[in-house]
């Protein structure tokens, strides 16, 4: 049994004992459903008004307006005006908890759907790395192949970095100065000088005009 149908067992037996009252409740809202009317056939359209008319009987005997209603309200004036543990005590005390297990029972809902959102979010990004990764991979293949003293990964990674932020000013910085991103090389792994700074400009030039080429 799902924990619509538990909650709507509950309030329907709360709304019969009400009812067995309604010559006492003279003062109260109107009664607006018979339960006895209630079957399979029916209960999906009668439920959600006896729902609302029991909240709406509860809130009279508890001096409570419905839109004020909770659990809090109502333990605090059943405490108030229901001190005798009488009929009325227990029966307002069942309508309580069945409000109270619907609340935590709507909670659970919703942190499950947070949680597989949460799920679902994870798994995008963990896609758009792997992706981002492929790309890295592929173009820094490819300007690697070309020879150029650059680091392309380093390139590539600051380039996406700024591109998510920026697109237009990344691309932009990409064909003009893409040393930017990641220097020209110009010593080898011993310190030794390998370019001189006018060779490292041009070799920027080039790696420029390549990237941009390498894009189209």
């Amino acid at each position: 049994m799902s924990e619509q149908s538990i909650y709507n067992n509950q309030i329907l037996e709360i709304y019969s004992q009400l009812w067995r009252y309604k010559d006492v409740l003279k003062g109260a809202p109107a009664f607006k459903v018979d339960p006895t009317q209630v079957t399979e056939e029916t209960e999906k359209v009668l439920m959600p008004q006896i729902d609302f008319n029991t909240k709406e009987i509860i809130g009279y005997l508890l001096g409570i307006q419905v839109k004020e209603i909770s659990t809090t309200s109502m333990i605090a004036a059943i405490e108030k005006h229901y001190q005798k543990d009488d009929f009325w005590r227990k029966l307002l005390i069942e309508y309580v908890q069945a409000i109270h297990n619907k609340d935590i029972s709507a909670f659970q809902e919703e942190k499950q759907k947070l949680e597989q959102q949460l799920l679902s979010f994870k798994n995008k990004i963990n896609s758009y790395s792997e992706e981002r990764k492929e790309i890295i991979l592929s173009f820094a293949a490819a300007i690697e192949k070309e020879k150029f003293p650059v680091n392309a990964q380093k390139l590539l990674s600051n380039y996406l970095n700024m591109a998510d932020e920026n697109p237009q000013e990344a691309w932009s910085v990409l064909v003009t100065n893409p040393a930017y991103f990641s220097p020209i090389i110009t010593t080898d792994s011993q310190g030794k000088n390998i370019l001189s700074p006018a060779e490292a400009k041009k070799q920027n030039e080039k790696l420029a005009k390549f990237l941009k080429n390498l894009k189209a």
